[in-house]
């Protein structure tokens, strides 16, 4: 069901079957609500609360829903400012709906904002009153009414507000085809939303500075800004104007389809669609809709463009509209002229132009006529077709070039076709002559685009460097502070290493000099009992000269108890001896132990260096930064598994502790989570078979040691690196009253001229 539930949901905002997404969602809800009854209860729940607001979507993104909500909201809001907001709120709102309500509402928010002295408020309700009068066509009042809004804006500091009157300013000077000050007041409001981090804004200046690039005729400079404004708007995710971004997808493929890039156009106009379908826009939908079959149509796919044109035909009936059934009905009409059906064409050509009747919609009034004469032409009806395009004579020579043109072609076409070689002579003129005004119109409105486009160059190019200083440092500061930040860190770390670094080296050397001392006090030793020992035998060869003397006889004495003197100076002597060989290998031990201890820590530190050169760059990015600090982190953990080794070996040599019973099958499995933490390994499989199932009496801290490190090279020294679980057979068993350990592991083995050494202290054996 989550399945059906996130396919259901691409298929309604990325494909065109909003029948099939809405199924795969009800019958979610369905499997859903059948599991809450079930074991998976809070799962039944939480798809269905994911189903509904899926579903839900489309009716919380319209702005129908958004004026509702905004007008419930304002009914229960006790709070005068708040109220004052979402009048100016609903006024913006109406502004693409009902211009007089937009007024009135603006109307209502200023009054409630002078009374509450919000200048925010007054600035944002004499905008919305401003764009009003621009709809309704009073320019002179909007303008002073801008002025005022200025004012406002000024006095609070509102940064947003004085980038949207930058944009209204845009309106007058196009009335007045002043395209540079337009651009340059676009600089402005960009410059503005800029430093607000106002994504909405800079949307929509890159639509309106679009909108002048188009007047100008720079289409491409027009697309690449309309292109801009599109990745905004979808970054900002505006509820206040939904539509934007639909409308400025509508915008890029009329610009793609201008450009000679339908496939293009044809990508931009679904995604389009797609949208205004969320938002329940019916009336934008049949346009978007018609644009859709229009480029079907120049793909050369006739069958998805009747399609097409009859779905944007459906969805007109259903609003309603005059104008959507007449775009409708000239579209359907040119997908069925198009298949070669001119019969059911001239029906729908017909009909547009009865909706037409009493309006001055000249553009869709010209379109119906065209479309209508050349069913006459398909037919051979060559009168019927001539006397549709002598209606549009009249008025002629004030018409654009967009209907000349088309009309000499038509009306050339029609007279070669009935034979009248004179008069298509003449239409072939009218052609010529229309076509030279057009380009001479291209040619001199290509001039002009290169001067607006120099001029607007220049204009980026003197840009306020002031506000651009302020930008940059407004951005990069919080980076620099991080960076800076990371920096610190990486220090304190390094230098609480050396720091502890230099402590082991100093404790290392006053051990060496303690053990030396020892060995020369042996040494001493050592010599004094040589020095006794000549003396003994020099004692004893006098003793031999005196026993040897002839001497007078006496009276016998009793037997004494005989010392064996010799004995003893041997003895004493070996004692000795044992006791400098000891020392000599503890010497020995001591060396090796300051020449590991060094060497596992001056790598380390070798590479904390290079790690702190790399973070003191200053064209280092935070993603470098964050690895260096991950290897700062991995070295500084390495370091800290070789301290606590090092003191291991000085506990191992300086273990007093005493016996106690211990369970030591329990010893084992408490150890187990902790192999985990190897590299490569996630959980490994001990297999434990004890035959004791009694405490032992000995030492708990030596005996952890010895399995820890047992089981840590199991992991480690494992034949197949790519197995995270090894396998190791752990046997306790008791031989005459001994504890006996035995491990089997899947190593690699050692070999056996090295297998005595196994034992002596930092050998690795392979």
């Amino acid at each position: 069901p989550l399945s059906m539930v996130f396919m259901g949901e691409n298929i309604l905002s990325c494909n065109y079957f909003p029948f099939e997404s809405h199924f795969l969602l009800i019958l979610s809800i369905v499997i859903f609500a059948s599991m809450i009854k079930g074991m998976y209860r809070m799962v039944g729940i939480c798809g269905l609360l994911i189903c509904l607001w899926l579903m839900g979507t489309a009716v919380f993104a319209s702005p129908r829903h958004r004026i509702a909500q905004v007008k419930a909201l304002l009914e229960t809001n006790t709070d005068q400012i708040a109220k004052a907001d979402m009048l100016n709120d609903l006024s913006a709102a109406f502004l693409a709906v009902q211009v007089d309500s937009a007024l009135a509402y603006a109307r209502k928010a200023y009054d409630l904002s002078r009374k509450l002295n919000h200048t925010r408020g007054i600035g944002e309700a004499r905008l919305n009153q401003t764009y009003a009068l621009i709809r309704k066509g009073l320019l002179p009042d909007a303008r002073a009414t801008l002025k005022k809004a200025e004012v406002e804006f000024v006095q609070s500091e509102d940064v947003v507000g004085l980038g949207n009157v930058a944009l209204c300013w845009v309106e007058f000077h196009l009335d007045g085809d002043r395209y540079l000050p337009g651009l340059a007041s676009c600089l402005k409001a960009d410059s503005l939303f800029l430093v607000a981090y106002s994504l909405d804004g800079q949307a929509k200046t890159r639509r309106t500075q679009a909108r002048i690039f188009q007047l100008i005729g720079s289409d491409s400079l027009a697309l690449h800004h309309l292109l801009q404004a599109e990745t905004l708007l979808r970054d900002a995710d505006s509820l206040i104007a939904p539509s934007d971004l639909p409308e400025t997808l509508v915008e890029i493929a009329a610009l793609q389809e201008k450009m000679g890039h339908p496939e293009d156009a044809l990508v931009s106009v679904k995604k389009a669609r797609d949208l205004f379908r969320k938002l329940d826009d019916r009336y934008a939908g049949v346009e978007v809709m018609l644009q859709q079959a229009r480029l079907h149509g120049l793909l050369n796919q006739p069958a998805l463009q009747v399609n097409l044109a009859r779905a944007g035909l459906n969805m007109a009936q259903d609003v309603q509209d005059s104008t959507a059934l007449t775009l409708a009905n000239i579209g359907l009409g040119k997908a069925l002229l198009a298949v070669g059906r001119p019969d059911s064409a001239e029906f729908y050509f017909v009909k547009a132009l009865s909706w037409l009747q009493g309006r001055t919609d000249a553009l869709g009034r010209n379109a119906a006529i065209l479309g209508l004469s050349r069913t006459f032409l398909a037919r051979q009806d060559y009168d019927g077709a001539l006397l549709v395009t002598d209606s549009l004579f009249p008025g002629l020579d004030s018409a654009a070039l967009a209907l000349r043109l088309p009309l000499f072609a038509l009306r050339q076409q029609i007279f070669e076709r009935a034979g009248n070689s004179r008069m298509a002579a003449d239409a072939l003129r009218a052609f010529n002559l229309a076509r030279n005004e057009k380009f001479r119109l291209e040619q001199e409105q290509h001039m002009r685009e290169v001067e607006v486009r120099l001029a607007y160059a220049e204009l980026q190019h003197g840009r306020s460097q002031g506000e651009v200083q302020e930008i940059s440092t407004e951005r990069y500061l919080g980076i620099i502070n991080q960076h800076d930040f990371f920096l610190v860190i990486a220090l304190s770390l390094v230098g609480f290493l050396l720091l502890l670094v230099m402590f082991l080296l100093w404790r290392g050397r006053r051990r060496r000099r303690f053990w030396q001392g020892r060995l020369k006090k042996g040494e001493e030793d050592l010599a004094e009992a040589e020095e006794d020992l000549l003396i003994v035998q020099q004692r004893l060869s006098d003793l031999r000269e005196e026993t040897f003397r002839p001497v007078a006889p006496v009276t016998p004495l009793p037997p004494a108890p005989v010392v064996d003197v010799d004995a003893l100076v041997v003895q004493r002597t070996q004692e000795l001896r044992l006791q400098v060989q000891k020392l000599s290998a503890q010497n020995k031990e001591l060396d090796m132990f300051m020449y590991r201890a060094s060497h596992d820590l001056l790598g380390p530190i070798a590479r904390l260096k290079g790690l702190i050169l790399l973070a003191r760059r200053s064209d280092v990015n935070i993603k470098d930064m964050s690895h260096s600090i991950g290897l700062i982190e991995m070295v500084s953990v390495y370091m800290d598994r070789v301290l606590r080794k090092l003191i291991l070996v000085h506990d191992l040599q300086h273990s007093n502790g005493s016996r106690e019973p211990t369970n030591v099958a329990a010893m084992i499995e408490e150890l187990t989570p902790r192999l985990s933490e190897l590299p490569g390994i996630s959980r490994p499989m001990i297999l434990l078979h004890d035959e004791v199932e009694s405490p032992v009496h000995l030492n708990p801290y030596l005996l952890r040691i010895v399995l820890e490190n047992l089981l840590e090279n199991a992991c480690i020294f494992r034949a197949d690196m790519a197995s995270s679980r090894p396998r190791i057979n752990v046997r306790l068993s008791r031989n005459e009253g001994q504890l006996v350990i035995s491990l089997r592991d899947e190593g690699i083995g050692i070999a056996e001229s090295v297998r005595e050494q196994v034992f002596d202290i930092f050998f690795r054996g392979s």
